[in-house]
């Protein structure tokens, strides 16, 4: 187990491996702790009717028409590069609009700038799935085998009324690691970011920590990366299948009042290394 001292330079790792990212990723990236910086990737959880595509103003507004109850939160799938939020309707089972590509090479013996050209193929996939070639995110590590994941989709939790939580827990199996942020505070002092930041498989917000850091702004970010137990699997069998990486993440929010909401995202990846993610209310 990691000592706190150990903990907080992980997360300054990250935070200065995201300013690296937002220059374009000039340096070329090394060995990435597996908790390192923040994947893409938000949740957002939903009480009731969804409505998709809509604002944020327009989705409180709707909570309060005629014969629809009251919405207590928001799931929504958000977009780096383009800076978009999409509310996820409620159904029985929802493929989420999130992109992401996995990919792993055996590069044993090579050079670093060898192994950046692993790197370098996974760069130009993302700008052939998203259209652009920045404002995506790598996270990776490079040993004898080089793994790396990069995403431009996040998800994120927005809860309408803040004094109505308890608490929110969101855990996942352990194939991944998540982080919760709040990104908004990215932009300003660097230990003020560092007081929103979680990490781990099994996290807990309190209600007293959501009204005070995450409701104050830009609710909670969730984003995921592989378990250390995964990127060792890489390491022994370099030529594993990516399409039996998967994870599945439960999100159980809890209120005041003594109702519950429970929601579950699975991911998983096919033979190439795409993403897909799928949303069970």
């Amino acid at each position: 187990m990691k000592t706190d001292r150990e903990m907080a330079n992980d997360i300054l790792c990250k935070v200065n491996s995201m300013k690296e990212e937002r220059r374009m990723m000039k340096n070329r990236m090394g060995r990435v702790a597996a908790l390192s910086c923040v994947f893409a990737l938000i949740f957002v959880a939903v009480f009731s009717l969804f409505i998709g595509g809509t604002t944020t103003d327009e989705k409180f507004a709707s909570a309060t028409s005629e014969n629809t109850p009251p919405k207590k939160a928001f799931l929504m799938v958000a977009n780096a590069a383009y800076e978009t939020e999409t509310v996820i309707n409620k159904d029985a089972d929802v493929t989420l609009p999130m992109g992401g590509i996995l990919i792993a090479k055996d590069t044993k013996g090579m050079t670093f700038s060898e192994k950046d050209t692993v790197m370098l193929e996974l760069k130009e996939r993302l700008i052939q799935l998203y259209g652009k070639d920045c404002d995506w995110h790598l996270r990776g590590i490079q040993e004898d085998t080089t793994v790396y994941f990069g995403t431009a989709d996040y998800l994120k939790v927005k809860i309408e009324n803040p004094d109505s939580v308890d608490k929110i827990s969101i855990s996942c199996t352990d194939s991944g690691i998540i982080t919760v942020s709040d990104k908004s505070k990215l932009g300003g002092s660097l230990s003020e970011y560092i007081k929103t930041i979680k990490q781990g498989t099994s996290i807990t917000v309190t209600g007293k920590e959501y009204t005070e850091i995450y409701e104050k702004t830009d609710g909670i970010c969730i984003e995921w990366f592989l378990s250390e137990i995964i990127t060792d699997a890489f390491m022994t069998s370099p030529d594993m299948p990516l399409s039996e990486v998967e994870d599945e993440i439960t999100i159980s929010i809890n209120y005041t009042d003594g109702s519950a909401e429970d929601y579950t995202v699975s991911f998983s990846f096919n033979d190439e290394g795409m993403l897909s993610a799928k949303c069970s209310f």
